[in-house]
């Protein structure tokens, strides 16, 4: 499964993960690929 992070999940799972609930930041770290939308980037500028 691929799983596309919005702009707030992408800056937590990088800048700090322990806000994250556990069993969601396993799930994450299992995935081999999570994608990230293009509006996201676009957001922070």
């Amino acid at each position: 499964m691929r799983l596309i992070l919005d702009t707030n999940a992408w800056f937590r799972l990088f800048d700090s993960p322990h806000d994250i609930r556990a069993d969601v930041r396993q799930q994450l770290q299992a995935e081999k690929r999570l994608a990230l939308s293009v509006f996201s980037l676009i957001e922070n500028f």
